[in-house]
């Protein structure tokens, strides 16, 4: 979405806020009801942003057993699964985490 605001030339925390609000689904909208009906008058788009977000992002938990699941070092050498992981952590999981997960 900041790619879409970013190329319309779109920089107003309010515009942005509308323009969220009319694309969210009803159970997106239940989520964020009480921001949409008493937006805050300070960043309205970030607040909106943010509970979104923290709503349907995996947990740290979940990303962890996305990662490592199915993975097997097989024939391959050790770098290239640390590679692999890495590639697939997609920096979602804290380098300290994935050095306790490859050790």
């Amino acid at each position: 979405m900041e790619s879409q605001f970013t190329l319309a030339g779109v920089t107003s925390e309010i515009t942005k806020f509308h323009h969220i609000v009319v694309a969210l689904q009803p159970k997106e909208l239940e989520v964020v009801g009480d921001i949409m009906l008493n937006p805050p008058a300070d960043e309205p788009y970030d607040a909106l942003r943010k509970r979104l977000c923290s709503q349907y992002a995996d947990s740290e938990d979940q990303r962890l057993r996305d990662l490592i699941s199915g993975m097997q070092l097989g024939d391959r050498k050790l770098s290239r699964l640390l590679l692999e992981m890495r590639s697939k952590a997609e920096n979602k999981i804290s380098e300290e985490l994935m050095k306790s997960l490859f050790l």
